[in-house]
């Protein structure tokens, strides 16, 4: 009989019918599918060697990260005495190293807790090991690489240590870390899937209630990219994901450790709303919100790649109903226990554009959603030119809320003439470059969108054509000064005579093959 574990699951020999390859399993068990998302086997478990070593002195014990070079080298300094106390640093006895390694007199910036080699002079053999105390700026005899001085970081428990340490007290023991690591391999679509294997397709995400904006803003993520996760950085300690701004985050539970299996949303700085996933544990960062914790798939954080897709599902599931008829939120609210409550237009087929609360989290703790809906009939319908435009239409997707509600967005009438039609842009300042302007004799047809670029003073507005000019753009530019970033499909006519107000219309640009 075969069987085996599917995200922690046992599938027995009937479930499996049919299903012989890594790809079939996916398309049957898995509710979204892409042929390079990630899949991993765990194959059992090893003790491993970690970056951590236990440091026991006669004041006590510390914890410190050492690099890799420290190993062969670490059981020559057991037993070693306090030779030097400083206000910047503890000097322990030096030791001979079996290295042709020259030392030279530079300089080094050193940080509170530093652990680092030097020598007393260029023909010295012996290496010394010293322990930063303060931050401070020092001359020694490092290696060629002053860098390469830094052996590690004491990481616990050495604040007071430090301090207390004397001239002759000892290192008596320097204990490596050990830690169960799991054994992966990451699998192709095309491999066989045979019995007790233990198969990771996916990530299982418990969202926190203490961050609801970080989480909405992760779902709204992984809406606009088909469930997956895409790995765009990967470092020693956590895998990161680039998210465009969704929406405008500020501190939520930022007093958490980053622990393994964690995730956060950076709330600040040049990677604000960058998604991150721990592999390791850090320390809290005020600039990193944790929105959730890893229940099943860490396996496949621990192996990702840069460049992967990773397929995620959370709890709760996002409850996201612009775009959806009102029936059809009704019907999806009622499997999951939610009271709706219709707004605006109630009936069946109204398209629903905006709902209380917005975020999932409030929603499940609330118990009930107002959707706001208007007909369809007075909802536009536009294509956007993101291949041709892809920055422009970025910023388009950002002022309109496109990004937050996925397919459903508001323009806002500032201004309209006959010809044309123009909507309020970004509230601050930014650089709209050329991009897919029309050659000057090919003229603008009626329902063209534009965008004014940064050769004119109204950078940033936001246009739509009326009837067809053979010379000026939807914002009134010429050809060298607008952005052309789409076209409305249908429902031209519901801007006839419109002068103030709230526009809203639906993307349907074509899904396009990448």
């Amino acid at each position: 009989m075969r069987s085996i574990k599917l995200n922690g699951t046992i599938i027995s020999e009937e479930e499996l019918d049919r299903v012989t390859t890594v790809k079939s399993l996916v398309e049957k068990f898995e509710p979204i599918f892409d042929p390079d998302m990630l899949v991993v086997e765990r194959k059992g478990e090893i003790e491993a060697r970690t970056d951590k070593y236990t440091f026991t002195t006669t004041k006590g014990k510390f914890q410190a990260r050492m690099r890799e070079k420290w190993h062969p080298i670490y059981e020559a300094w057991i037993g070693k005495k306090v030779e030097i106390i400083g206000k910047n640093a503890v000097i322990f006895s030096p030791v001979r190293l079996d290295s042709d390694t020259k030392y030279s007199a530079a300089s080094i910036r050193l940080k509170r807790g530093d652990i680092f080699l030097f020598r007393i002079g260029s023909g010295d053999p012996e290496t010394y090991l010293g322990i930063a105390r303060t931050e401070h700026e020092d001359r020694l005899f490092l290696p060629p690489d002053p860098d390469d001085a830094v052996i590690g970081r004491v990481i616990g428990g050495g604040r007071t240590i430090l301090q207390d340490l004397v001239i002759d007290d000892v290192i008596k023991e320097i204990a490596p870390e050990y830690a169960i690591e799991s054994l992966l391999d990451r699998l192709s679509l095309t491999d066989v899937v045979e019995d007790g294997m233990e198969i990771y397709t996916s990530i299982a995400l418990e969202l926190s209630e203490m961050a609801p904006c970080s989480a909405e803003s992760f779902l709204a993520y992984l809406r606009n990219n088909n469930g997956f996760l895409t790995v765009d950085e990967v470092s020693n300690s956590y895998i990161r994901s680039v998210s465009p701004p969704i929406f405008e985050i500020g501190v939520e539970n930022n007093r958490t450790f980053r622990d393994r299996g964690m995730a956060f949303l950076r709330n600040d700085g040049d990677r604000k709303n960058s998604i991150y996933f721990y592999k390791k544990l850090r320390m809290p960062q005020h600039y990193m919100n944790a929105f959730g914790t890893v229940r099943s798939g860490i396996e496949l954080i621990d192996v990702a790649r840069l460049g992967d897709k990773i397929a995620v599902h959370t709890n709760p599931v996002q409850v996201f109903l612009v775009g959806m008829s009102q029936y059809e939120a009704e019907k999806l609210l009622e499997e999951i226990g939610i009271t709706h409550i219709r707004k605006g237009e109630e009936a069946d087929d109204a398209i629903i554009v905006s709902q209380q609360p917005d975020m999932t989290i409030e929603i499940f703790k609330q118990g009930k959603v107002e959707t706001e809906a208007i007909a369809p009939d007075n909802l536009l319908r536009v294509e956007l030119f993101e291949e041709e435009a892809p920055e422009t239409v970025h910023y388009f997707k950002d002022v309109t809320g496109l990004y937050r509600n996925h397919r459903v967005g508001k323009l806002v009438v500032t201004g309209a003439i006959e010809s044309l039609i123009l909507f309020r842009g970004g509230d601050r300042r930014v650089m709209i470059k050329p991009e897919n302007t029309p050659a000057e004799d090919v003229g603008f047809e009626r329902g063209v969108i534009g965008v004014t670029n940064m050769s004119r003073p109204h950078e940033g507005t936001i246009g739509i054509r009326l009837i067809d000019d053979p010379v000026f753009g939807p914002t009134g530019e010429i050809a060298a000064s607008t952005n052309v970033i789409g076209r409305v499909v249908s429902g031209l006519e519901i801007l006839d005579g419109v002068r103030k107000g709230d526009v809203y219309f639906l993307d349907v640009t074509p899904a396009r093959n990448s």
